[in-house]
């Protein structure tokens, strides 16, 4: 009886727990990209609908809903260490993209439109350190080696940047710069321990903060404009207000790595050392939700949406995660649930259509979140005036304008990806120094020729296509069976077997392009020009002799492949006076 019971209770035991174990044994899936470079960068597009993210010289554009490849922005400009979309956009189905190039370039473009916008070069020794925007999307600033912030004010009915170059005394490198939510200024932090504060309008220096570069952390403004946060240990992040006075104090559980405000304003996000991100209530300093890690490696990049719906974060060992909040924002405590990863790497849009629903929604929690932080920035600003209306209304205008004119070239873009969809000049600079050797067959009695092809390209101008100027001096050789003597008139000896030897003078127009990965390309190439051929006996002063020079036309096709500074090619080549020939040839190439 007592056996019956004990089964008849394990059984209705059983039952009960099985819808609890069932959804306690579902896994959450986690989307991956894997990278075949270390994350230095990833960002989300306005709406949350894109993220972002640079491989080397290009950019990976991406959709949100599905992961897919949507687009690939490149550029023969050095390998990108910094990305941002500038929240101002060209109309609700167009983003801002800035880039900033390890040699110290600053390209602007408007997606989905490839075409660079802006483009400016800094000097390029003392190399790229941060890249920011303000909120609302008016000034781009670059900080540099050199303790120079470059700020730029966008003119949005010319399409142009307007360059102001702010340098304080006797600073380092620049570390980090933040915006003020207001718009209004610009907190620089350098390498020597020193903090600026700009005033955006005037361009000058306001207050001087102190500021800690042993421990490497962001300085970021507070929501009202008025205070900000810096580390002031390895575990200690201070409030402080613009004079630099602390007015409070938060103890994060790790070692802090960086710092970000929540969407709403009310969260300090403070990454630490072990990859997890901690939400602490600003008003009581408190810890109140966590996201756990994910991978062992460093976190190297992360971003949130402007709602804080989803998580962007890249790794040292190339791996990026999207994490929806929803699944992972957890009370302290709390254990993270079960998930698998999910490689999304090769996943491509079958089209450029996107889903107009899903965009929508992203619009729809993008707007509900700007206007909650209207509402609360509108709150701060209570008694100060509706200063700057104007302004804003002419911003707006301006920006009508410019999605006006953006708008014609979107077509052109979509049809260059379609026709060259993996068009990417990440091996090419644009302009190129080409050194090749090369041995192929010659004109009978001789055997072998040996070349040697220096020259000229220009792959920026009307890239896939290239062109330039190219000089290929070749040597002939006899070995055997040479069907005429030679003999020195004066003293009768027999010479040697003489060589061929001459050189030609074309204009090579070639076609790249990159099949497999973005340091393999491919490239065909037609040559035009002229050739001069002449026969030597090998000596040099006096005791040379040489026939006159024949002059004659030549052309030729060349087919081959390179890998980053190395390529190979085989070659056909036609001349008037010896025919058709054919050669291998293995070079290297500078760029510069």
């Amino acid at each position: 009886m007592k056996k019956k019971l004990f089964a008849g209770i394990s059984l209705l035991f059983t039952i009960l727990t099985a819808p609890l174990a069932a959804q306690n044994s579902q896994e959450i899936v986690i989307p991956m990209i894997k990278s075949p470079y270390p994350v230095k960068t990833v960002g989300w597009s306005k709406d949350g609908y894109k993220f972002a993210y640079p491989e080397d010289r290009r950019v990976l554009i991406r959709r949100a809903t599905d992961y897919a490849l949507l687009q690939t922005i490149y550029t023969a400009n050095g390998s990108i260490d910094f990305i941002h979309f500038p929240q101002e956009t060209m109309g609700e189905d167009y983003d801002q993209l800035a880039t900033l190039s390890k040699n110290n370039i600053l390209e602007t473009r408007i997606l989905p439109n490839n075409n660079v916008i802006n483009s400016v070069k800094f000097n390029p020794e003392t190399g790229s350190t941060v890249l920011t925007a303000s909120r609302n999307g008016n000034y781009i600033a670059t900080g540099s080696g050199d303790g120079i912030i470059n700020l730029f004010l966008q003119n949005y009915m010319t399409k142009t940047l307007i360059q102001y170059p702010l340098k304080g005394e006797e600073t380092g490198p620049v570390k980090y710069i933040d915006f003020s939510p207001d718009n209004k200024k610009l907190i620089a932090v350098y390498k020597n321990d020193m903090g600026l504060i700009w005033d955006v309008a005037s361009k000058k220096i306001v207050a001087r903060i102190p500021y800690m570069s042993s421990f490497d952390v962001p300085i970021i403004f507070n929501s009202d404009s008025k205070s900000f946060f810096s580390a002031n240990a390895k575990r200690t992040i201070g409030m402080y207000d613009l004079e630099g006075n602390e007015i409070k104090k938060i103890t994060a559980k790790a070692q802090v790595k960086s710092i970000t405000l929540s969407a709403d304003g009310k969260h300090l996000i403070v990454l630490a050392t072990n990859n997890m991100f901690y939400f602490y209530n600003i008003e009581t300093a408190k810890l109140e939700k966590y996201v756990p890690a994910f991978n062992k490696t460093p976190l190297t990049a992360y971003a949130f949406t402007n709602s804080n719906k989803k998580l962007l974060i890249g790794h040292e060992d190339g791996t990026i995660y999207v994490i929806r909040m929803e699944d992972f924002l957890l009370n302290p405590g709390e254990k993270p649930p079960k998930y698998r990863f999910e490689d999304m790497s090769n996943k491509k849009a079958p089209d450029d259509k996107e889903d107009p629903e899903e965009k929508k929604q992203s619009q729809k929690e993008l707007s509900e979140n700007q206007n909650q932080n209207n509402n609360q920035y509108n709150q701060n600003q209570s008694g100060n005036g509706n200063q700057g209306g104007g302004g804003e209304a002419n911003q707006n205008q301006q920006s009508k304008q410019t999605q006006v004119k953006t708008e014609s070239k979107v077509a052109n873009s979509v049809v260059r990806r379609l026709l060259f969809p993996d068009m990417d000049p990440h091996s090419k600079t644009e302009h190129e120094i080409v050194i090749d050797l090369g041995v192929g067959t010659s004109i009978a009695p001789y055997n072998l020729s040996f070349s040697v092809e220096t020259g000229y390209l220009n792959h920026g101008l009307l890239f896939p296509f290239y062109f330039g100027g190219m000089l290929k001096p070749t040597l002939a050789i006899a070995f055997t069976e040479y069907p005429y003597t030679y003999t020195n008139v004066e003293t009768g000896d027999v010479l040697s077997n003489p060589f061929l030897t001459g050189g030609k003078i074309f204009v090579p127009i070639g076609f790249t392009f990159f099949p497999f990965s973005s340091d393999f390309e491919m490239f065909t190439q037609i040559q035009l020009g002229a050739s001069f051929n002449l026969i030597w006996n090998g000596n040099i002063g006096s005791k040379g002799i040489t026939s006159k020079v024949y002059p004659s036309f030549y052309g030729g096709l060349k087919i081959g492949a390179g890998y980053r500074y190395f390529q190979i090619a085989i070659c056909e080549e036609y001349e008037v006076l010896t025919g058709f020939s054919f050669s291998g040839e293995l070079g290297v190439r500078f760029g510069f």
